[in-house]
């Protein structure tokens, strides 16, 4: 719960903090670039959580949903590398005169890798999920609901 709040407020100094791009200052320098750096962190934190709560399940289903997670993780770091070199070291390189929508790229892949992730944790589609465990957004009793208030019982 902590972390999504952080996330949340990395993201919201982002939007709050453009960065030097398309002929607009920076507020304050490089704020931007560690909120961004924040919250994709924290996503991608969030994916290997998945991950690992899927992987201690024992149906076929939470391995899938695991895998579907760590390729998710991964294409979330991979993402933030070529952003951080492009940051680092993309004058110098010449990064953005040969890919000049780079850094749009990699936020879309990261941004696009974490909802992903977040649509399989869901637990709404039906190949990656056992329908005892499928969530039901139209159902009026939810698998596992008893008669506490729809608290599932853990064992």
């Amino acid at each position: 719960m902590v972390l999504s709040r952080v996330a949340a407020l990395a993201g919201l100094g982002v939007a709050m903090f453009p960065c030097k791009c398309g002929g607009r200052e920076e507020i304050i320098p490089y704020v931007h670039y560690a909120c961004a750096a924040v919250m994709f962190s924290v996503l991608a934190y969030f994916c290997i959580a998945f991950y690992r709560h899927a992987r201690s399940k024992p149906h076929r289903q939470a391995h899938w949903r695991a895998r579907l997670y760590l390729a998710c993780f991964w294409a979330m770091v991979a993402a933030m590398a070529v952003l951080l070199v492009n940051g680092i070291g993309g004058d110098d390189l010449g990064i953005e005169a040969r890919l000049p929508r780079i850094v749009f790229y990699g936020e879309a892949v990261a941004l696009s890798a974490f909802g992903v992730c977040w649509l399989v944790a869901s637990r709404v589609l039906p190949g990656l999920t056992r329908p005892e465990e499928r969530h039901r957004l139209l159902a009026e009793d939810p698998p596992g609901a008893d008669d506490r208030g729809g608290e599932t019982p853990r064992s």
